[in-house]
C-alpha cells in the first residue's frame, strides 16, 4: 500500500483500529508522516446516506458538539503543538468540534 500523499511504499503500522472495520490497518508513512488507512474499499458513493449514523434524522448540532467535546479535546491536545500556525483538513470531521479548537 503506497502513501496517498507522497507515494512512498515505506510505512509502519500504528496501534488502534477503525471503529467500523477492525480488519483495516492504520498506517503511517515513513517518508512524509501521513497517517492513512490500508483500504478505502468499504466506503462507497452512498456510504453516509445509508450508514444509519443518525437514525435518518438531522442531528441537533449543539447537542452533537456537546457529545463529542471530550473526544475533540483529546484529539486536539494530542496534535496542538504539531499543527500550530498550519492549515488543518480533517476528513470525517463530524460536526467540526476538533476543527473549531484547531482554529
Amino acid at each position: 500500500m503506497s502513501c496517498y500523499l507522497c507515494k512512498s511504499d515505506k510505512y509502519s503500522k500504528r496501534t488502534g483500529s477503525v471503529r467500523d472495520n477492525p480488519d483495516i490497518d492504520i498506517l503511517e508513512c515513513s517518508n512524509c508522516g501521513l497517517v492513512y488507512l490500508s483500504s478505502l474499499g468499504y466506503i462507497y458513493g452512498e456510504h453516509y446516506e445509508t450508514s444509519g449514523m443518525h437514525d435518518d434524522e438531522v442531528p441537533n448540532i449543539d447537542k452533537w458538539l456537546k457529545e463529542t467535546e471530550l473526544d475533540d479535546k483529546r484529539r486536539y491536545d494530542f496534535v496542538k503543538e504539531k499543527i500550530a500556525n498550519k492549515n488543518v483538513l480533517d476528513f470525517g470531521c463530524g460536526v467540526g468540534g476538533f476543527l473549531e479548537m484547531a482554529k
